[in-house]
């Protein structure tokens, strides 16, 4: 307890510092249980009020061995912590990254590498900066996410290897005495077949890298400009706010503002939500494939249907005729099981591949893709597959510098 000091207007409690108040002269005990909640108003204060001890202006809030002259305890308004400024997240992982500017989402990927080390490159960064595509091969493929498409690439490659292995294990020796040109003839159709596959599969579709990515590589905003049109556009991609003003032109020439991706889009590109990147002139994205199909590998995309179709025909014809005419005869049981494991799923196959082609076949006489027909809403003119590739934007063996201050 404490003890009246000789000093004036002073008092010391247990041998501690001593503590001046305003006109304090009197002894008294404090309640230091802190209230369970301060947002409960109708909970009574701990602390004593001016009315029970007169002339004690502030009371203590807390003992530390010695007493301190601290202020009056928060409001309740007061205690609650204020927004941060930045977000911990990444774009693309949460509903709150989107609140980041381009220039803040380059200085938290910063952080994560090394000042001294080698620079990054755009393979390293791109997935934390937007978007879901894989890069193979020191970034020089570019294949689709992993999530959805990995089932339906497998049944791709197994659709296609399945029948031509019995094919060829089965068959060749019959179709061979009818006519070498015929087994010959496959094996190019397969060699081909696979080879349009993994170009459709491993080709960058047409990214359009994000205002993040443009700020870390030495002339990707340049080239983006000339691949999009958009060389006159004074576009802020430092802070990626849109000018809703700029927006009202830009729409009437075929231009869209990307909620996903927080940019200016060019005619004709669509956001794909599998890949979570804006693509040039984007057709769909086929998950069979494990890629988005759009500018830059709809040809690819087309020799594949093409070749598969033929391919099919081949195998399905050649295993009928060994079927019917082998010399010896094939059992009723093995006819039986070849039917129903490879000639029929073959034919089942084949049929939706056929009508696949020729729906891209009307889709490229009319100059539209798959996506303007199937929402009515079209941005753009001009051919789809007979159209310039141009260069792909996402390179991703190119080395990432962050900007001063990031």
């Amino acid at each position: 307890m404490a003890e009246e000091s000789s000093r004036p207007n002073t008092f010391i409690i247990d041998g501690a510092v001593p503590l001046r108040s305003a006109v304090a002269t009197e002894s008294f005990e404090v309640d230091l249980t802190p209230p369970d909640s301060i947002q409960d108003n109708n909970r009574q204060p701990a602390f004593p009020s001016d009315m029970d001890h007169p002339g004690v202006s502030t009371p203590p809030q807390r003992l530390s061995g010695a007493f301190e002259e601290v202020s009056p305890p928060p409001s309740p308004e007061a205690s609650v912590p204020s927004r941060p400024t930045s977000m911990t997240t990444f774009p693309g992982s949460g509903s709150n990254a989107s609140e980041l500017r381009p220039i803040d989402e380059v200085r938290q990927v910063a952080l994560e590498f090394p000042r001294d080390g080698p620079p990054p490159r755009v393979c390293d960064v791109m997935p934390k900066l937007g978007g879901r595509t894989r890069f193979r091969f020191g970034g020089r493929c570019i294949t689709g996410p992993s999530r959805v498409d990995t089932k339906f690439n497998l049944f791709t490659w197994a659709a296609i290897l399945a029948p031509s292995a019995f094919y060829f294990s089965e068959c060749t020796e019959f179709l061979w005495n009818i006519s070498p040109y015929i087994p010959i003839a496959t094996v190019v159709l397969l060699i081909a077949c696979v080879c349009f596959l993994l170009l459709t599969s491993c080709t960058d579709p047409g990214i359009i890298p994000r205002y993040s990515l443009r700020l870390c590589v030495e002339g990707l905003e340049e080239q983006v400009a000339v691949a999009t049109g958009c060389q006159d556009i004074p576009l802020d991609i430092v802070s990626g706010t849109r000018n809703e003003q700029q927006m009202v032109t830009l729409e009437g020439r075929g231009y869209r503002w990307c909620a996903f991706c927080k940019m200016v889009q060019p005619p004709r590109a669509k956001h794909c939500r599998d890949c979570d990147c804006c693509i040039l002139r984007n057709d769909h994205h086929c998950p069979f494939v494990n890629n988005c199909v759009g500018q830059r590998n709809y040809l690819y995309f087309c020799l594949f249907l093409a070749s598969i179709c033929c391919l099919g025909t081949s195998v399905f014809t050649g295993i009928g005729l060994w079927a019917n005419a082998a010399p010896g005869g094939v059992s009723s049981s093995l006819k039986t099981t070849v039917l129903s494991v490879i000639v029929v799923p073959t034919g089942l196959v084949l049929l939706a591949v056929l009508a696949l082609s020729l729906w891209h076949l009307a889709l490229i006489l009319r100059g539209r893709t798959t996506r303007e027909v199937l929402t009515g809403r079209i941005y753009g003119e001009g051919a789809t597959l007979f159209s310039e590739r141009g260069p792909a934007l996402i390179d991703g063996t190119r080395e990432v510098h962050f900007p001063g201050g990031a």
